[in-house]
């Protein structure tokens, strides 16, 4: 199992088992995130998923930037030593030959998956607020 596999498992055996969480292997369209997270009465939110460090591919940032500018949730959770580093905001990145890295200190570092869950509601329900105002 790759380290990625891995942490696709844990996240999934350790979220809410009401939460519905989709695992997305898409070979139709590239940069579609790895995980759709649905939680009851709350809404949704995608997560891309790295195992050691926040590398992006082209196709993957662009579908990021795109959830972002449509004000949708959308995030990237790396797992790391220190713990899980989660960028649900707009971030820089550099392009390196190994990728397209994370540059942005990230909004949230938990080892926990109750505060990454909290972080993860917090978040749908903010941006969920900010879209009601932008329409009244």
């Amino acid at each position: 199992m790759t380290p990625e596999a891995r942490f696709r498992k844990n996240l999934t055996e350790s979220l809410n088992p009401e939460w519905h969480i989709q695992n997305i292997e898409s070979t139709i369209q590239n940069g579609i995130p790895d995980v759709n997270i649905a939680i009851p009465n709350v809404g949704e939110i995608w997560l891309e998923l790295k195992a050691t460090k926040p590398a992006l591919r082209r196709e993957q940032l662009a579908w990021i930037r795109k959830r972002q500018i449509l004000n949708c949730p959308v995030g990237v959770l790396c797992k790391k030593q220190s713990g899980m580093h989660l960028w649900l905001t707009r971030f820089d990145v550099n392009a390196t030959s190994s990728g397209i890295i994370i540059k942005t200190p990230p909004n949230h570092i938990t080892k926990s998956y109750k505060e990454l869950e909290l972080c993860l509601q917090n978040r749908i329900i903010k941006l969920q607020q900010s879209n009601l105002k932008e329409r009244s």
